[in-house]
């Protein structure tokens, strides 16, 4: 059990509804070939409701795709999310949205706001040490204890704004865009260390099993 009171189980993977050169929703397909930023950016907002404007402005395909992947508990590896979309970009981003459609949002965690357990100021010498000396390998390590995401593609491709923002959405934390924007550009090293704590208090959070005839 989390700190959060959530039950945490080995919930088996599951496969893609849809498949990645699928095109059955014309619409959707459309939307991602020649819009791709922001069909990237709502395909992040419809699967937890986060801002459009700061997927839009801080995403990309291989965050979009691990986090939305690791979240419904989808089969697949960091490596997929990395190469992919290199390669076959549009095709990822009408996966990813499609995808989300079909399964609806997931909200892992409480509803309604809850406080951070750990506030801003919250000094944790390890903590702030890690975050101020090694920020990269920390930003990887919390959200490694949020979801068990890859540490090395955390390491490479995540950001302090972005991880709050997951973390925070996750989590149902207090707080939004502006906020996560704002203390990431002023306290980032603050901001890093509370993500660290506050995953250490809760704890990974449970993916959303797919729904009843859905593989």
């Amino acid at each position: 059990m989390t700190g959060s009171g959530v039950v945490v189980t080995a919930s088996p993977k599951s496969e893609w509804n849809v498949k990645l050169f699928s095109c059955d929703d014309k619409g959707t397909c459309l939307y991602a070939w020649f819009l791709p930023c922001c069909a990237m950016a709502s395909a992040r907002t419809e699967y937890d409701e986060s801002n459009f404007i700061f997927n839009l402005l801080s995403l990309n395909p291989t965050m979009a795709r691990n986090i939305i992947r690791q979240g419904y508990g989808i089969e697949g590896n960091a490596c997929e999310d990395i190469i992919l979309p290199m390669f076959v970009q549009p095709c990822i981003i009408n996966q990813m949205l499609a995808e989300v459609r079909k399964r609806g949002p997931h909200r892992a965690g409480e509803h309604g706001q809850q406080e951070w357990k750990k506030g801003l100021f919250a000094c944790d010498m390890g903590a702030c040490f890690y975050a101020a000396c090694f920020p990269q390998c920390a930003i990887a390590e919390s959200r490694k204890r949020y979801d068990d995401s890859s540490f090395c593609l955390n390491c490479m491709c995540g950001g302090v704004a972005l991880n709050r923002s997951i973390i925070r959405t996750g989590y149902s934390l207090e707080g939004n865009c502006v906020t996560d924007i704002l203390f990431s550009c002023l306290l980032p090293v603050c901001v890093i260390s509370q993500c660290l704590q506050e995953t250490s208090q809760r704890g990974r959070i449970q993916a959303k099993p797919a729904a009843a005839g859905m593989h």
